[in-house]
């Protein structure tokens, strides 16, 4: 049953244990944690595989950790660190579930710009603008003539 609200939530890790899902066997890292707004306990899994690797590596090393083996996490604790966590709920069986993970990593976009881009976008896309566009109105600019309250 869904105990906690979609939406991400600041939780309070536990502990921390390796295991392996039952069926295909993937190894996992799993956080034990409570949110902050509750008091049931949930796990949030990491999975290990050549996909997601760098990502779990990417949430430890947000959660303060710089180690080089993962047998060196036998040895760390995170208990009562803070981290923010995404809850959703996730339907089996005819009931909702919370279902924990780590957000996502805010991907760093540089700005360009870059009319090259902008052009070859307007030549894929710039039919379905034009089946919505309106002329823009135009609207003078107001011009401050100045006055009597100018001190010079």
């Amino acid at each position: 049953m869904a105990h906690y609200e979609q939406g991400r939530h600041e939780c309070k890790i536990r502990s921390h244990y390796f295991g392996e899902s039952k069926v295909k066997k993937t190894p996992f890292l799993a956080f034990l944690f409570t949110p902050l707004v509750g008091e049931y306990e949930r796990e949030v899994q990491c999975y290990l595989t050549p996909k997601t690797v760098d990502r779990t590596i990417a949430i430890l090393r947000d959660m303060g950790w710089h180690g080089s083996r993962f047998s060196e996490l036998e040895h760390v604790s995170f208990n009562g660190k803070l981290v923010e966590l995404n809850c959703k709920h996730e339907h089996v069986n005819g009931n909702d579930y919370d279902k924990w993970e780590f957000p996502m990593p805010k991907a760093e976009i540089e700005a360009v710009n870059d009319s090259g881009g902008a052009k070859k976008l307007d030549a894929l896309f710039g039919s379905e603008l034009k089946k919505t566009a309106t002329k823009a109105e135009t609207v003078p600019a107001e011009v401050d003539e100045g006055g009597d309250d100018i001190p010079f």
